[in-house]
């Protein structure tokens, strides 16, 4: 099972656990063990693939345009 998941935020939670980078609200990555919270799009690209693509695809969709 991964530690990362896709989930929806109403407010931002900080900088990405992995690289201190800013984040966003709405559709994000979360890393779900230590050190757990959000991920920025390219740390959860870099770590899993797939959800990372899909991360992409939904904020494409949902959140305006992909940077």
């Amino acid at each position: 099972m991964s530690d990362l998941a896709v989930v929806w935020l109403k407010e931002q939670k900080g900088p990405c656990v992995f690289c201190g980078d800013e984040t966003t609200v709405g559709a994000v990555g979360w890393h779900l063990e230590d050190p757990v919270g959000v991920a920025c799009d390219d740390c959860m690209v870099d770590r899993q693939r797939i959800l990372g693509d899909l991360l992409l695809r939904a904020r494409a969709v949902d959140n305006g345009p992909v940077n």
